[in-house]
């Protein structure tokens, strides 16, 4: 079987950073424009909750693609 993104093998370079961070900015985007719940004190809660953990997983993301290229022998 070929490698590749069928077979869970992760992506090298920007286009895997590119794909870890689409599921995050989705959940963020959906979550802003379709608040959850039909209270606003829960459409509140909601969104804070999601846009933390979004924000929190895409930094370490980040931090962890920054750390691991630098690593990388050229």
């Amino acid at each position: 079987m070929a490698p590749g993104p069928s077979t869970g093998t992760p992506r090298p370079g920007s286009a895997g950073l590119l794909a870890k961070l689409v599921v995050p900015l989705g959940a963020t985007v959906q979550v802003l424009l379709l608040p959850p719940g039909r209270n606003p004190t829960i459409e509140i809660i909601g969104q804070a909750v999601v846009c933390t953990a979004a924000a929190a997983t895409m930094a370490y993301t980040v931090l962890r693609f920054v750390t691991t290229e630098r690593r990388r022998p050229s």
